[in-house]
């Protein structure tokens, strides 16, 4: 990955009010870049981001998936954490903040963070078929709301278990953002369709 884009990434995320400082690690432990809010007090990041890969090295075993969201809360904060192929990011946040709007520039932010990884193409297979039924179940629910469940269904890599996570994560933006009702249905047939296609 190119360090000034991934630092430029994470400086836009600690702009964000709330945030207190953002850390990419890879899976040793090591620390590929990290940025403290300007005016904050300066925060190493070599043991937080050792301690955070080895959660991660544990959760993934355990739920056997490469792709995981977790929300770590604490007494003086939270730390939210998204992880990507051979990497992962994390959030130092206040405890009370605004956590959908953080969740969305997350996503915006693994994404590109992604497509850095991959040399432009943030190993997207939209030509999966399975991505293809998906995306036009999306349209067909949420019409000219669908953008930003079509990415999210489009940045997975087609993976069942990462779709089966980005559906969960379309349902709750679309339950936040457009509608209760609409985020059920189209998550109750993104989930029929691709157990369907698993048969």
């Amino acid at each position: 990955m190119n360090s000034q884009t991934m630092e430029l990434v994470l400086h836009e995320l600690t702009t964000l009010p709330g945030v207190r400082a953002t850390f990419l690690g890879d899976a040793e432990g090591a620390v590929l870049a990290a940025v403290s809010r300007s005016g904050a007090e300066q925060i190493d990041p070599s043991t937080p981001v050792r301690s955070l890969a080895r959660t991660l090295s544990g959760l993934r075993s355990l739920r056997r998936s490469s792709t995981l969201e977790i929300d770590l809360v604490f007494q003086q904060g939270r730390v939210l954490m998204r992880t990507l192929k051979d990497s992962f990011l994390a959030v130092l946040c206040e405890r009370q903040l605004n956590l959908p709007l953080l969740t969305m520039a997350l996503d915006e932010a693994i994404q590109r963070l992604g497509e850095i990884s991959e040399g432009g193409t943030s190993g997207r297979v939209s030509g999966s078929e399975d991505i293809q039924v998906l995306v036009q179940i999306a349209q067909d629910v949420l019409g000219d709301h669908a953008g930003k469940v079509i990415e999210l269904l489009e940045s997975s890599d087609g993976s069942r278990d990462e779709l089966s996570a980005a559906i969960e994560r379309a349902e709750e933006i679309t339950r936040l953002f457009i509608d209760s009702r609409n985020a059920k249905e189209m998550a109750r047939r993104m989930r029929a369709a691709l157990f369907h296609r698993e048969g």
